[in-house]
């Protein structure tokens, strides 16, 4: 582009033939390479499964989408209402966000937490995911620790900084939370080096919510081993009635940084809205957090920091709202986990949010997939292949633990319970009994399970077990 650009100029200059300059630039070719740690990242799982799905869809078959983990219900009214009066405000907002707002988040977690909190502590950004990635560039932190399994974006936004990945493993019998002598003897092994961790409950992917003592404990370690927290709070909201919920912010105050939003709780995804509340003895950091945000994205979007504010100045439309989300969400998980374990599938009710974690390694299906598993014929691991091999028999599709950080040789998942419409669901969960709600609005929730179970229990058996000796003969061969 460059030399046919100096051609035209050359030809409006009446030169006869092109300059010196604009021959060089032609012989010489453009080195374009790919930066090795982004070249070296897996390729989104979310993405891969949703073109699987799509092929299946436009053969016609029916899908059950249990991999993808978007809220689906839709934005609040008065939201939507406040945001469309505000679509022609056209002005930069300030890079820490608007003043309003966040006197608005700062009142409401602190009486969420009984904590003392100003508007001085809090950023607002694009996305929760954003903020947490400029903490991690800004922050000067040689580890991340993560729990496995822990959300698909915290291990690849740390090597992308340049931070090395601690996972630390967790059990079914601790229900996916850490263990704290296990814990111990993990950041022992760092020795002094900088940390930092993220904590994520209600969490994605396992649903589990560390209860109060549980983080007092996990509170001490952090400070006996010098570990930054950061608390990923984003579906702190849909904490089912029943479970405790608490915050480590409370007993780790000066290790603490906090993230929401409004994407999973108000079902605003696509609006890209989230916040920090940082510790007052980090104001350094978010000194050079705004320096980053003035250099990368300047600001959050005008009308979606306008449409936001009602959802944290306190609002019984609100309030109802999140009740009824609440409630929803609860009903299906409440139907499809005694049924998942009826199977030999084992999986434990989550505390809050719309996810759980099944392990299927002891189901009748794990024995003869592990058998069959063509460990010559694809590039798949065992958990990808064996997840495959469901949404393309059943039509079910789960994401694999392989992507949140479990053993690739593993038969563990996360199945996202939000497969229903998300209107229908809050016009009718006061309105329907459980049975009724499951029938005329989970129906695919509900079918969805029938078949995932059956696939773990029977389906296709005798078709899998005769690929297996076909393998194991051609070997031999």
């Amino acid at each position: 582009n460059i030399f046919h650009s100096l051609i035209r100029m050359n030809k409006i200059c009446s030169f006869a033939k092109p300059s010196r300059l604009a021959s060089k630039l032609q012989a010489r070719s453009i080195s374009i390479g790919v930066n090795p740690v982004i070249d070296g990242l897996a390729a989104s799982a979310t993405l891969s499964m949703n073109e699987q799905m799509k092929n299946l869809q436009d053969a016609g078959k029916t899908v059950y989408k249990f991999g993808f983990g978007q809220s689906p219900f839709p934005v609040p009214d008065i939201m939507q209402a406040d945001m469309t009066k505000n679509v022609f405000q056209k002005d930069y907002l300030p890079v820490q966000g608007f003043p309003k707002l966040r006197e608005g988040v700062a009142n409401y977690y602190g009486k969420k937490t009984g904590t003392d909190i100003s508007a001085d502590q809090v950023m607002l950004g694009p996305g929760s995911k954003e903020l947490m990635y400029i903490l991690q560039l800004v922050h000067e932190s040689e580890h991340m620790v993560l729990p496995a399994p822990s959300w698909v974006s915290y291990a690849p936004q740390a090597l992308i900084c340049g931070k090395k990945v601690t996972w630390i493993n967790t059990k079914f019998e601790d229900k996916w939370k850490i263990n704290p002598d296990h814990f111990d003897e993990e950041l022992t092994k760092l020795g002094k080096s900088s940390k930092i961790m993220i904590l994520n409950p209600p969490s994605n992917p396992t649903g589990a919510v560390y209860n109060t003592e549980e983080l007092k404990t996990l509170a001490k370690l952090c400070q006996k081993h010098d570990v930054l927290v950061l608390s990923d709070e984003i579906y702190q909201e849909l904490t089912f009635s029943g479970a405790e919920y608490d915050t480590i912010w409370k007993y780790h105050p000066e290790g603490t940084v906090i993230t929401n939003g409004i994407s999973k709780w108000l079902g605003a995804g696509g609006w890209r809205f989230g916040y920090m509340i940082l510790p007052k003895n980090m104001s350094h950091i978010l000194v050079n957090m705004r320096k980053m945000a003035s250099e990368t994205y300047s600001a959050v979007s005008a009308p979606v920091t306008y449409g936001t504010i009602p959802a944290y100045l306190g609002s019984p439309e609100i309030d109802e709202y999140t009740r009824k989300a609440r409630l929803a969400l609860k009903r299906v998980s409440d139907y499809m986990v005694p049924k998942m374990q009826e199977a030999g599938i084992k999986v434990h009710h989550p505390d809050g949010g719309f996810y759980v974690f099944a392990d299927y390694g002891e189901t009748p299906k794990a024995k003869i997939l592990r058998e069959a598993y063509p460990k010559t014929k694809t590039d798949l691991c065992l958990s990808d292949w064996g997840f495959s091999k469901m949404l393309q028999e059943s039509g079910v599709a789960v994401l694999s633990s392989s992507h949140f950080g479990r053993s690739p040789s593993e038969l563990t998942a996360r199945i996202a319970f939000v497969d229903f419409n998300g209107k229908d669901a809050l016009d009718a969960v006061d309105k329907m009994s459980e049975n009724e709600f499951l029938d005329k609005v989970a129906h695919k929730c509900v079918k969805g399970t029938e078949l995932m179970v059956d696939w773990w229990k029977s389906t296709s058996i005798q078709f899998i077990s005769l690929i297996s000796i076909l393998i194991k003969r051609s070997s031999k061969k």
